[in-house]
């Protein structure tokens, strides 16, 4: 089948949950033998050589965008995706268009050639809402991202979330049936996220003693109150088990507010932060746990930092909210915070942590993933939705 995805953002030029989860599900396709193609943008000048490439048997089409302002912004997203978008289809004749971001599928959508082929909408997150959030200054672009998604996913096919709460969402916020709405969840490499049995080593390339009992948890782009919670936890976790060592992975400014919260908590010694973490650097950060930590209730729309955690074989305790309480709940409800107050995660964590029964916890969370969430079988899933579509 020859497939077009389209999406404002790829990886590696973006790194987010978004773009690891369409760069592994595009690599999927094509070792399925599908002929693969991403259209997206690049919005910094580079040369020639870099707009195009092939990735893992993907080929990458990128067309250039404006950095001076929002009008000039949009109006070459619109033109250079429309232009990029008909010289591909010389190239190859598509069976389906499945759209991730609004702005490129706005330019692809102006063209009648793609208006006839099938298209479907994937939806990880509300994008629109996201860029509600993250360009508070930036109302233009905003509102026309809202506007178009509207458009674009109420003309499509089908939309695909990634669970049942997505859905929901999408319901109400896009006026669309839910008929219409697959639920198809995100996968995992499970060889890349892969057990390690012996931690010791590792736990001292973090700079922790190789007998402590190491928690970890990512600090989200815009963290709640979970991780402040966590941090109050463990003044309360230490006292019955001094041998705990909580690692924080936070990123950029926000380390600054984390840290300040953990001077004030006076746990120097038992809490580390961990900056700027790389895609490649994910897989030591989740096997040199023995527990992870998923303190917030809406930390994950797509749930890959739970799943990627599990598929390491490291057990998950998480809030009692979104995507995170339907994977762990389908798993073992226990893992699940009864809330996410300092208490009840002190309480989680201190069972947890002193339980005799985490080597066999551990192959039931790696057993889960890779029967329920490979990528192999979600590609399946998506292979077979695909061929409902163009049928």
């Amino acid at each position: 089948m020859n497939i077009l995805m389209v999406a404002d953002d790829f990886f590696p030029s973006v790194i987010d949950s978004r773009t690891r989860i369409l760069n592994e599900l595009s690599r999927s396709l094509a070792k399925k033998g599908n002929n693969v193609y991403v259209l997206t943008c690049v919005q910094q000048v580079n040369t020639g050589s870099d707009y195009h490439g092939v990735l893992d048997g993907v080929k990458i089409k990128r067309y250039q965008v404006s950095s001076r302002g929002n009008l000039a912004f949009l109006f070459s997203s619109l033109i250079n995706s429309l232009s990029l978008f008909n010289q591909i289809s010389k190239e190859t004749s598509f069976d389906l268009i499945n759209f991730y971001q609004p702005l490129t599928a706005w330019g692809v959508n102006f063209t009648k050639m793609a208006r006839k082929i099938p298209q479907v909408y994937t939806l990880h997150s509300l994008g629109s809402q996201e860029c509600k959030v993250e360009n508070e200054k930036n109302k233009i672009q905003s509102f026309v991202n809202r506007w178009l998604e509207r458009k674009i996913v109420k003309n499509c096919r089908k939309v695909i979330v990634s669970n049942e709460l997505s859905r929901e969402r999408a319901i109400d916020y896009y006026r669309i049936k839910k008929s219409k709405i697959e639920i198809i969840p995100v996968g995992v490499d499970t060889e890349k996220f892969s057990p390690l049995k012996n931690k010791e080593s590792l736990k001292s390339d973090f700079g922790v003693s190789p007998d402590k009992f190491v928690l970890f948890s990512l600090c989200p782009p815009t963290p709640g109150a979970g991780v402040k919670n966590l941090i109050k936890a463990m003044s309360a976790v230490v006292k019955k088990n001094p041998d705990l060592v909580l690692i924080i992975g936070v990123e950029g400014a926000l380390g600054e507010g984390i840290k300040s919260e953990v001077n004030h908590s006076g746990l120097d010694g038992q809490i580390k932060l961990e900056g700027n973490i790389e895609v490649n650097f994910l897989p030591y950060c989740y096997r040199v746990a023995d527990l992870f930590i998923l303190p917030d209730i809406n930390q994950e729309g797509s749930g890959l930092i739970a799943l990627e955690a599990l598929s390491c074989g490291v057990p998950v305790l998480g809030a009692p909210g979104g995507r995170v309480r339907e994977i762990l709940g389908s798993l073992d409800q226990d893992l699940l915070f009864k809330d996410n107050t300092p208490e009840s995660i002190a309480e989680k964590i201190l069972a947890y942590s002193s339980s005799m029964n985490l080597l066999e916890l551990s192959q039931k969370c790696r057993d889960f993933v890779v029967s329920n969430y490979s990528w192999n079988r979600i590609c399946e899933i998506y292979e077979k939705n695909y061929s409902e579509i163009v049928r």
